[in-house]
């Protein structure tokens, strides 16, 4: 009985499969799209170009990267990693800056409370220690303003690639939208059918309904189940 139900069900799945055959070739037989990338090195526009977004635009001497193909996601990934590494290391650096800026003003406040508590005192002795707190607060106002110098390139260029990775990312999605069937890139045992579904090669559907029989989950489930990576 299980034998005669197991040759059954094979032959209706069997059927199904080659009705989708002709569809599978052809959706096989194209190349799959491509996308490029920003090369890995790049510039901030002199005077900082900003773009409709409000950021800074990037500049670079190399052509862009590419093409890929649709169905490898790895370059993509190493592209966000590095960029995102990149923005790491700036948002480093003005974390630093802030320090110091915190820095600076401690120094002008304990400046600040050496000349009033000197102001409360009487005669010319205490001339030099109120010059010495009166050039540090100068001193440190002065580094502020460096700081905050230093901050604004920062900002705009972690904006900029901020920006350049949104834009890098909605051009892959764009393209992977619009070319489902020949941007997915089924696992081992799988073919993709036309609707952008994988579904299971006929070794791996036959295993499949072997594996139902012995108390495994439906063969639909395994094979409907659009693996995909």
């Amino acid at each position: 009985m299980r034998s005669a139900q197991m040759c059954l069900i094979m032959l209706a799945v069997s059927l199904t499969f080659t009705l989708f055959q002709p569809l599978r070739a052809a959706a096989q037989g194209s190349p799959p799209p491509t996308y490029t990338l920003p090369p890995k090195d790049y510039k901030v526009t002199a005077g900082c170009v900003f773009s409709s977004a409000g950021s800074c635009i990037l500049s670079y001497d190399e052509k862009r990267k590419g093409p890929y193909a649709c169905t490898d996601k790895g370059p993509l990934e190493n592209y966000k990693k590095a960029r995102q590494d990149s923005i790491g290391t700036l948002q480093g650096e003005l974390l630093s800056l802030a320090q110091d800026q915190g820095v600076q003003r401690t120094k002008i406040k304990e400046a600040k409370q050496i000349i009033e508590d000197l102001a409360k005192q009487k005669g010319d002795a205490n001339l030099p220690a109120l010059r010495a707190a009166q050039a540090a607060i100068i001193d440190a106002e002065q580094q502020i303003k460096n700081d905050e110098l230093f901050k604004e390139p920062r900002l705009n260029e972690i904006n900029a690639l901020k920006d350049e990775v949104k834009a890098t990312e909605t051009s892959y999605n764009q393209t992977v939208t619009s070319h489902k069937v020949q941007c997915t890139k089924c696992e081992e045992g799988f073919y993709l059918d036309p609707t952008g579904k994988c579904q299971c090669t006929t070794e791996r559907q036959n295993r499949a309904i072997e594996e139902n029989l012995r108390g495994g989950p439906a063969w639909q489930t395994v094979c409907g189940g659009g693996q995909s990576r």
